[in-house]
């Protein structure tokens, strides 16, 4: 357990270090060892052996607050010894309930028709705090402390760190298959242009729309490249019938996009199946299948439909290679899925133990905000919605993630809309 309290140590801090030892923090109970610190964070019972793993161990609600923010375990107090302030709430088991998955851990029971955890159940849900990354919150407090005692100098002024701009390509084309092709036909009642949309250029299919998707990120053209990375996670196998439609990488329209996305400098990971999701093993074949294809390794992942079931299935991802999993968030609601707006290593709850797998949060999904089964909200709302994210990523110099598929980008499609909305709303944070 010392490296997992280490790393969230160094986490709640902003120190980046792996395994090493934080400065001017401890936690602790122990009034001999208070001295050593600037801050120490009181433990509760959560991590004692009779308590964790039990239903007994999960935060009941209403949340505590301190200081207006939200915690799991512990006191809302701030008291003194000396020269040391006393932090009775203990945001080290807060922090360690969310970045790890805890809660799904201990809730079994709680999965929807996919076998996934729902976003509505979940803690920051049921509290209203899916919208805040408090575990930040956390940080910035912290940071707060420790600048009122002359410790560390004055932060500077809060904004966006780092955007991810995300696109799963679930469906590439439209019309090019053979199923595509008879829907042509029924859609457009032309035999002459349903032949020209299968055979002819890829450019013309309406789901193309990957330059589309160049011009609206070129907003950022100009600012610093380094503040964001734009990610495309293609499919490489899957035979469930919501995995449709299937299609294959080795063929010279995959291989026309691939070389494309290339050369725009986009990343491209993996987009695990949904049978991969129910059949944790499979992801090792689709991965291998991909970096054949692309002749290079790959790193970056994402499972389909957000299928990422068990907190264990993690380890099949370390286990392949995967280095950076992008799955993290809720399709039922947008939000902070790990309670921060920022990438972490996974800790694996079963072993209590830091992993070298790098979760980055998923904010914000397309589908999510206006699909029926889902939020189901209007444009003005999911705005809004999305714009009350945006804001409070800001304020703790956080990192926001989002993911439009490419279908969004069709003429006239309102997602489209909020999307170039959603990355002007980025643009004044940055």
């Amino acid at each position: 357990m010392e490296g997992v309290i280490n790393y969230i140590l160094n986490f709640l801090t902003g120190n980046k270090t792996i395994g090493g030892v934080p400065q001017f923090i401890g936690y602790t109970s122990d009034p001999m060892q208070f001295h050593k610190y600037k801050i120490v964070i009181i433990p509760s019972h959560f991590f004692d052996e009779k308590v964790y793993g039990t239903p007994e161990s999960l935060p009941s609600l209403p949340l505590q607050t301190l200081e207006g923010i939200p915690f799991l375990f512990g006191t809302p107090q701030i008291s003194r010894d000396k020269g040391t302030i006393l932090l009775h709430a203990d945001l080290v088991a807060s922090t360690f309930f969310m970045i790890s998955r805890y809660e799904e851990l201990i809730r079994r029971n709680e999965r929807d028709q996919h076998g996934r955890f729902p976003g509505k159940e979940s803690l920051p849900y049921r509290a209203g705090i899916i919208k805040r990354p408090f575990l930040d919150e956390y940080r910035m407090l912290i940071k707060r402390l420790l600048e009122s005692n002359g410790t560390i100098k004055k932060q500077t002024i809060p904004k966006i760190t780092s955007v991810y701009l995300t696109h799963d390509i679930d469906a590439p084309t439209l019309y090019r298959s053979w199923k595509g092709f008879i829907r042509c036909i029924r859609d457009t009642k032309n035999i002459g242009y349903a032949i020209e949309r299968k055979w002819g250029d890829i450019r013309k299919d309406p789901y193309y729309t990957y330059p589309e998707i160049e011009k609206t990120e070129n907003f950022f053209t100009g600012r610093n490249r380094s503040l964001y990375k734009t990610y495309y996670f293609i499919k490489a196998g899957g035979n469930h019938r919501l995995d449709k439609p299937h299609y294959r990488i080795n063929t010279p329209d995959i291989k026309q996009l691939i070389d494309f996305l290339d050369k725009a400098g986009n990343r491209i990971g993996l987009h695990g199946s949904y049978e991969a999701g129910q059949h944790p093993g499979l992801i090792y074949k689709e991965k291998y299948r991909l970096e054949q294809a692309l002749g290079r390794e790959i790193i970056d992942y994402r499972s389909h439909f957000l299928c990422s079931r068990e907190p264990e299935d993690l380890r099949t991802l370390l286990l392949s290679g995967i280095k950076n999993d992008f799955t993290l968030g809720y399709a039922d609601i947008a939000g902070f899925r790990l309670g921060t707006s920022r990438c972490v290593r996974w800790i694996d709850p079963s072993k209590r133990a830091v992993t070298n797998l790098t979760l980055c949060p998923l904010t914000i999904m397309d589908c999510t905000l206006m699909s029926a089964r889902y939020q189901n909200l209007s444009f003005d709302a999911a705005l809004a919605y999305c714009r009350e994210i945006i804001t409070n990523t800001a304020s703790v110099n956080g990192e926001i993630s989002l993911l439009w598929h490419n279908d969004s980008f069709t003429p006239n499609n309102v997602l489209h809309t909020l999307y170039e909305q959603l990355l002007q709303e980025i643009g004044k944070h940055l």
